[in-house]
């Protein structure tokens, strides 16, 4: 798949058609930027084999970047050594490989396509050590910070801390307000808000609630409340973060 040429020094490649590459390949047609895509699926839509697939469109490209599966990026350079003539990028949070160089995306993608400006705004988290981001991506003027390979599995975790697993409390507390209290999802959507709110504005203000006030009292009906639900071991667990020992209080 070819896209109009823009003025750049590189020739890019995408591998993948998942979402991560539909948003790059998104926004480097919003951008003009010239790419070629290739991907299992659309190989074998043409009925073609793909590793000739693979080297056809590939072959003038000076960049690929690999948006598939974490643990298929190694296996997947290895299998295709034409490959390691070009300048190969991933865009894992944990993967740290000396074969490709790494550009962590830092959001959230989803389902939907987003603007130009959305795009520009991305933050890029580069491996220390490797080339630039602004040399492997002249035209793309998102802002960009290196970290010490060593860091990055330390790095994603926090990520997956603070942006999958809220998305699973989230999506639980979404399900629950309508399905067992009938309350509708745009006062639960209000209430995300206000917290997104104050994280943004007072990050270190922003909790509320029993925990904040340390209210032992409450804190036990919730937790009585719980009782039977997997997601009370969660509450546990943060609760012996927060306030370490303080489990026996709401046990006695």
């Amino acid at each position: 798949m070819d896209q109009t040429l823009h003025s750049d020094p590189h020739t890019y490649g995408i591998v993948g058609n998942g979402r991560v590459a539909t948003h790059f390949a998104h926004y480097f047609s919003l951008l003009g930027i010239a790419f070629r895509q290739w991907s299992r699926a659309s190989a074998a839509m043409m009925c073609v084999d793909p590793t000739s697939m693979l080297r056809e469109t590939m072959q003038d490209c000076t960049h690929i970047l690999l948006l598939i599966k974490d643990t298929e990026i190694e296996p997947f350079i290895r299998t295709n050594p034409f490959l390691q003539s070009k300048r190969l990028v991933h865009c894992s949070g944990s993967l740290v490989t000396e074969l490709a160089i790494g550009y962590h995306p830092l959001f959230s993608f989803s389902h939907t396509l987003y603007e130009r400006a959305t795009y520009e705004s991305i933050p890029m988290i580069c491996d220390a050590g490797g080339p630039s981001f602004k040399d492997a991506f002249p035209l793309l003027p998102n802002p960009w910070i290196t970290i010490e390979p060593s860091l990055k599995p330390y790095y994603h975790a926090l990520c997956v801390l603070s942006g999958n697993f809220t998305t699973l409390v989230w999506q639980k507390t979404f399900k629950e307000f309508e399905a067992r209290l009938g309350i509708p999802p745009e006062f639960a959507l209000l209430y995300l808000r206000s917290i997104v709110h104050n994280l943004i504005h007072s990050p270190a203000d922003a909790l509320t609630g029993p925990i904040a006030r340390k209210d032992m009292r409450t804190i036990g009906s919730n937790l009585a409340a719980l009782e039977g639900d997997a997601y009370v071991h969660l509450y546990k667990a943060i609760l012996e973060i927060v306030e370490p020992g303080r489990m026996k209080e709401t046990e006695s």
